[in-house]
């Protein structure tokens, strides 16, 4: 619409804007990985828990949890809003699963029980749970081709955009953070397990939007 000059909506834009990205222990991760971190790794740990119930075995229901995470990227928290699935997100959901179990089942618990309840004991330290996984250049997540709520197809403009940035990627200091997270990676069992997943076609293959892959061909 032909809005006049002075209309109260001449100031507003469509401009996207990118999530804000933080560094812990040299790691670089958007600041949503916090939120699965917190809110999905602790539904990992009801699912667990309810599952281990059922399933008397602790892999099965390790599955059951991850199977969780799959589910929200297949739809409510990956396809559908944003047209992403993103392997970064379920590796937060994972580390933050660990830390649930850590409160009670580990044998430096952080939860203890004194006259004034439920206390934390010892200093939460979260970069011993964030990994280069956490990070989704690294981590490269599955594009979508089908519309979603943000109304753009976004395989085919990741495609595009990538080479773009290859000049960057090829830079000494992008270069050293790579050199220094394929240094400290250590793949949890859910990477593992996605990887399996991956392999067997069950679920969709990152490996063409790997800016590695396409700024090396």
């Amino acid at each position: 619409l032909p809005f006049e000059k002075g209309e109260k909506f001449q100031d507003y834009s469509l401009n996207i804007q990118i999530d804000e990205v933080v560094n812990i222990g040299g790691i670089y991760i958007g600041l949503d990985k916090l939120t699965h971190f917190t809110a999905s790794g602790y539904l990992y740990y009801k699912i667990y828990m309810l599952a281990l119930e059922q399933l008397d075995s602790e892999e099965a229901a390790k599955r059951m949890a991850i199977s969780m995470g799959i589910y929200g990227e297949k739809n409510i928290l990956g396809k559908i809003p944003s047209g992403v699935f993103s392997f970064a997100d379920l590796e937060s959901n994972y580390q933050g699963f660990q830390f649930a179990l850590s409160l009670c089942k580990s044998d430096s618990t952080y939860l203890k029980r004194s006259g004034k309840g439920w206390e934390l004991e010892g200093v939460f330290d979260l970069r011993n749970y964030v990994n280069p996984f956490w990070d989704e250049f690294f981590n490269t997540s599955y594009y979508y081709d089908g519309f979603n709520l943000t109304l753009m197809p976004k395989s085919e403009a990741v495609l595009q955009n990538i080479p773009h940035y290859c000049l960057k990627f090829q830079s000494k200091r992008i270069q050293g953070i790579f050199d220094f997270y394929n240094r400290v990676a250590d793949p949890s069992y859910s990477v593992k397990y996605l990887r399996q997943l991956i392999e067997k076609g069950e679920l969709p293959d990152p490996s063409p939007f790997d800016i590695r892959t396409i700024c090396n061909e």
